[in-house]
């Protein structure tokens, strides 16, 4: 974030969330208590009226009187935008928090109170759980840094967890999945892979550029859809065979885990053949549907899913 960005964020903040102290600022931007001390100062010597407030209850608020020029949104446009801040707040983008905020609270300065406080309380009666686990980045960075080599096809050197050296990878795509960040590419010659980004420990864009592979589509990739088999290497695809209910199946047939499957039905029964890079999603299936779903391969799944039900016997 630039710093007049950063200044205008801090105006924001002030403006809609009223007085906050600096570590409160400094930990809302992601920038630290020093950055925001100078900042403002900066702000006070330019003629914002921020005012300092002493005593246990002591911080920064901005003066009444000020005034934020207003966008134009519909009525419609800002609730949906403003009930999009608990999804990505579920999200957690590594290093976009404060840009994040700054932008949520540049959209409450143009919505009457009412309103406001309209999708406050409605906010708190909707939840979005779309997290299984709290993935810790320690490199705020290490997201814009991708972004700007897949965009600009830069060749990545890095180091991850349980490896000596670094290894060039082409980026092509980043995924948010289950609570966890990823970074798609190539790590060898049509060799696709998948690491979580809390696995990078080092990184290093480089100057050089490759061509990306015209045929590969993100979305394909993961979804393990019509991704083209035909590589000299495969891919960490995993062939599985399920079997379901009837009545589960028409439940679950058109979640990404399944809509893509082979297909076989008999009258109490229905088998399915699926191609997946991620096959530790399919045992959370066998937890969750217990009387009504099966792996019936590969082994190494099903021995996978009878060591998880030992850790929780052994547990409880």
């Amino acid at each position: 974030m630039k710093k007049i960005d950063r200044l205008f964020a801090i105006v924001l903040l002030l403006y809609n969330k009223g007085r906050l102290t600096a570590n409160e600022i400094a930990e809302t931007l992601e920038f630290n208590t020093r950055t925001i001390y100078r900042d403002i100062q900066a702000l006070s010597e330019i003629g914002v009226p921020i005012i300092a407030r002493t005593g246990l209850n002591g911080g920064y608020e901005i003066g009444d009187d000020y005034f934020i020029p207003p966008i134009m949104f519909t009525k419609d446009e800002l609730l949906g935008l403003m009930m999009s801040e608990s999804i990505i707040k579920n999200v957690d983008i590594p290093g976009f928090k404060g840009t994040l905020q700054s932008s949520y609270d540049k959209v409450r300065t143009i919505a009457c109170k009412d309103l406001v406080d309209v999708i406050e309380n409605m906010n708190n009666k909707i939840i979005f759980d779309i997290r299984r686990s709290f993935m810790e980045v320690d490199d705020h960075c290490i997201v814009q840094d991708l972004l700007n080599a897949i965009n600009d096809h830069n060749i990545l050197s890095i180091r991850f967890t349980g490896t000596e050296s670094k290894i060039d990878f082409k980026p092509y795509g980043l995924i948010f999945a289950h609570g966890n960040w990823e970074v798609v590419g190539e790590e060898a010659s049509d060799h696709f892979r998948r690491y979580k980004l809390n696995q990078i420990l080092e990184i290093e864009r480089s100057k050089s550029s490759f061509d990306r592979k015209s045929n590969f589509e993100l979305e394909n990739y993961y979804y393990c859809r019509d991704y083209s088999r035909s590589k000299s290497v495969p891919d960490d695809y995993v062939d599985i065979k399920l079997t379901m209910t009837p009545e589960l199946f028409n439940t679950v047939k058109q979640d990404v885990h399944f809509v893509d499957a082979s297909v076989s039905k008999s009258k109490d029964k229905v088998t399915l053949h699926v191609e997946t890079t991620r096959p530790e999603d399919y045992i959370e299936f066998a937890f969750k549907y217990p009387d009504d779903y099966e792996i019936v391969s590969p082994t190494v799944l099903i021995d996978e899913l009878k060591t998880r039900i030992k850790k929780v016997q052994k547990k409880y």
